[in-house]
């Protein structure tokens, strides 16, 4: 039967090969699951590890603010009966000059004002003034922005720069735009301030370019110009804060013994920064959104645009505080801000500051103030600060000024 032998032949052939197609079948599944379940590991690897140093998968880990210090000393921090706030100013402005890389030499130069245009808000009776203004001589940046003041007044009036947080503007701090500034500058201005606001100088209409000419233009091009010239970015802030701060300090209207600074989200982070570094120059601070514990930027979390890496090894949030007491400060938070780390920090802010200005006779002008809303600027809160530390609070300010000199 040569036609069934051929019939059994073929099929066990075609059975031999299915068996064959499905045993390297299943060594492949095999081998790919096995291949997914390294992969696996790999990636719970990488995740635990990501939460142990990173801010934005901080949902997967705990660090209760009392164990931070155990976990995560910083070299030096201010020490109550040990440090005294001007030698701890002096040595940390020092340090983060340093750190930072800080042109000292930009810094000294004079500042060049042009105005642009000029108009009346007739509907709060507020002059804004559109202008540029940079450091003489300096062909790297310009910023753009607008004075705010009452359009009549007497005297010399006390002064506010405001720093912009994270895609900030300045047409919406004077009121021009919206945005989760509330317009606080215009505000400030109705209250009876000069108001500087400025775009930084790589975002909005102001400009960066570096040595060859190259524009950067936009958050994002801050680490490219960063890498690019090696300035770190946090220096560049400073260096921006500084000019508009010098123009806002050498205006004639303006009474230079009463002149804070004030800002959101990334804006309040600066404003702390610039109070600790020039303290000896300011009246008063108010910084809305931040207070983000150094402990988590140690290991990356928030903004690159302000990491420097020395600086969160040996300080914390606080210790900026603690610098430029006892001038008037207050933090601002919203009860349902979800930006992580600030509520954290709340608790070892205001035990180790409170206390400071206790025992420097100035209880009164250090506050929390909170806010039932999300991560925006409360602006009747910073005008009822303003108006008792600059606009109404001139007096006892010098009174507090001499008595701790």
């Amino acid at each position: 039967m040569p036609g069934q032998s051929s019939k059994l032949y073929l099929f066990l052939s075609l059975l031999i090969l299915l068996v064959i197609t499905l045993l390297v079948g299943e060594y492949r599944l095999l081998q790919h699951i096995s291949d997914i379940e390294s992969e696996l590991d790999s990636k719970l690897e990488r995740l635990t590890w990501l939460a142990n140093h990173h801010e934005r998968y901080r949902v997967m880990r705990v660090v209760p603010p009392e164990a931070r210090e155990v976990l995560y000393p910083a070299h030096k921090t201010f020490v109550r009966g040990v440090d005294t706030p001007e030698e701890f100013q002096h040595e940390l402005s020092r340090n983060l000059r340093v750190w930072m890389g800080l042109d000292e030499d930009l810094l000294k130069r004079d500042v060049e004002i042009q105005v642009i245009e000029r108009e009346k808000v007739d509907s709060v009776g507020v002059i804004r003034e559109k202008i540029e203004i940079s450091f003489r001589g300096n062909e790297r940046w310009l910023l753009r922005g607008f004075f705010s003041y009452p359009a009549e007044f007497n005297g010399k009036l006390p002064g506010v720069l405001c720093l912009n947080g994270h895609r900030g503007k300045a047409t919406a701090v004077v009121g021009i735009e919206e945005d989760y500034t509330n317009g606080y500058g215009l505000a400030l201005a109705k209250a009876g301030c000069k108001v500087l606001s400025f775009d930084w100088c790589f975002e909005g209409e102001s400009t960066l370019v570096d040595d060859v000419g190259k524009v950067y233009s936009g958050h994002d091009s801050l680490a490219a110009y960063t890498a690019r010239t090696g300035h770190s970015g946090l220096a560049l802030y400073m260096e921006n804060a500084y000019c508009a701060f010098k123009a806002l300090k050498g205006d004639p209207m303006v009474d230079k013994e009463r002149i804070g600074v004030t800002g959101i989200s990334r804006g309040g982070e600066l404003t702390t920064y610039f109070a600790a570094l020039f303290a000896p120059e300011l009246a008063a601070y108010y910084s809305s959104g931040a207070g983000f514990p150094f402990v988590y930027r140690r290991f990356g979390g928030g903004c690159e645009c302000t990491f420097i890496e020395k600086i969160f090894d040996n300080y914390e949030f606080s210790d900026l505080m603690a610098a430029a007491a006892p001038m008037p400060a207050a933090l601002q938070l919203g009860v349902q801000d979800g930006i992580w780390g600030y509520w954290d920090n709340i608790k070892q802010i205001m035990l180790t500051i409170k206390p400071i200005y206790e025992e420097l006779g100035a209880a009164e002008s250090f506050s929390l103030d909170i806010h039932p809303a999300k991560h925006v600027y409360d602006v009747g809160q910073a005008i009822r600060f303003f108006k008792s530390h600059l606009i109404e609070g001139q007096k006892s300010l010098r009174t507090m000024r001499r008595r701790n000199k």
